[in-house]
């Protein structure tokens, strides 16, 4: 957990979705944009709520989809398991 308020939120929280600790080293595992979907896809399926349309966003542009910044986040989640279940 964050000792201080400049620690980085962001690392943390993401961790938390994932059920790891910050910093572990599973986190690192496969950073594939691949594997970083599986992940993204399990936390979802496991009743995870994403809450980082960025990231979403990120995930989505690294399997070689255009995602319109206005994409709602539903709809590039959507897009991301196509790609997922095709690979």
């Amino acid at each position: 957990m964050p000792k201080l308020p400049m620690d980085d939120w962001s690392d943390w929280i993401s961790a938390l979705i994932k059920n790891l600790p910050p910093d572990s080293p599973e986190q690192a595992e496969d950073a594939s944009a691949v594997g970083q979907a599986k992940k993204l896809l399990a936390a979802i399926d496991q009743g995870g709520i994403p809450t980082d349309p960025i990231r979403i966003n990120n995930i989505g542009r690294a399997l070689g989809l255009e995602i319109s910044p206005n994409a709602p986040m539903a709809e590039t989640i959507d897009r991301i398991r196509e790609v997922v279940n095709k690979s």
